[in-house]
This record gives C-alpha cells, structure tokens and sequence, in this order.
C-alpha cells in the first residue's frame, strides 16, 4: 500500500486507519474534481498532437547535441516533457481508469468519480469496495440511489461476490 504520508509519521495509526484516512482523502479530491471517462480513440487523438511535437523536440535536441548547436539543449528536452505533461492534462494516459470503450449514457462525472476512486481502493484494498464506493459516491453527488450492484456494472471489471 502507498500512502501519502512519510513512514512513521502517523505512528500511533494501524494501517487499516491509515488506509481508510486516504480513502476518504482520495474521494475528497475527486469528488472537488471534474473528471470524466475519456473513450480510448478520443483519448488518442487528443493525446497525439502534443506527443508527437514531443517527439520532434527531442529529435532536435539530439541533432543540436551532435552539431553542437547555439541553441541549449537542456531547454528543448525540458520543452519535450512539458509537452507530454500537457498530452496527459488534455486525455488519460495509457492505463488509466478513466480511458473507456466508449462512452456511456447517464452522468459522466459520475461515472469518472466511480472508476477514479474504484481504481485506488482497489490498490489500497485489495477490492474495489463496491458498497462503499456507492455510499461514497451518494454522498458526494448528494443523491440516494447508486447501490453495490450499479458500482459494480461501471466497474465492469470488479469481480461479483
């Protein structure tokens, strides 16, 4: 389990606290957020545009190390991977929960906010919590009617009981 906070800071908290702090921390950053599943084509094409300018920065990087060029090339890679952080804020990147096969009907922040945190009580955990994703999800959406099972359905891959 990965946690935000240095060992032995919290000392005096079992990990099954700890755990349960960054669940609720997790699912306070998300529900503040805007996220939304993203369909793996859309993704793509969003993504490309500035990978691809990546690419052709670092490819002139290397051409003004070989040359020896006026131009610092330390600033072109950092121009490269300034690029890349903005083809990850434009789309999900590769593996990401929130990349879909496509898009869904019913609300897609919803929808970002069960899969985003699904993910990480799944790695915290052990299992995505299904039951207590639903509360969760009720809360911050102020609503009363996601249960378990439709959890589980947006979840497509959390196994059944």
């Amino acid at each position: 389990m990965m946690f935000p906070w240095p060992q032995g800071r919290c000392p005096e908290l079992p990990p099954q606290d700890l755990a349960m702090a960054f669940f609720f921390q997790q699912a306070f950053t998300l529900g503040q957020q805007n996220i939304r599943p993203v369909p793996i084509p859309e993704a793509k094409k969003k993504r490309l545009r500035y990978l691809k300018m990546a690419e052709q920065i670092r490819a002139d990087a290397a051409e003004h190390e070989r040359l020896k060029g006026h131009v610092d090339p330390r600033r072109l890679w950092e121009a490269a991977f300034a690029y890349e952080e903005l083809a990850d804020a434009a789309a999900p990147p590769p593996g990401s929960p929130l990349l879909v096969e496509r898009q869904h009907r019913g609300d897609p922040r919803l929808k970002g906010f069960v899969l985003a945190l699904g993910a990480i009580t799944k790695d915290v955990f052990g299992t995505p919590l299904c039951g207590s994703l639903a509360t969760t999800a009720n809360v911050v959406f102020r609503r009363d009617d996601l249960t378990a099972d439709a959890v589980r359905k947006m979840l497509y891959h959390a196994p059944r009981p």
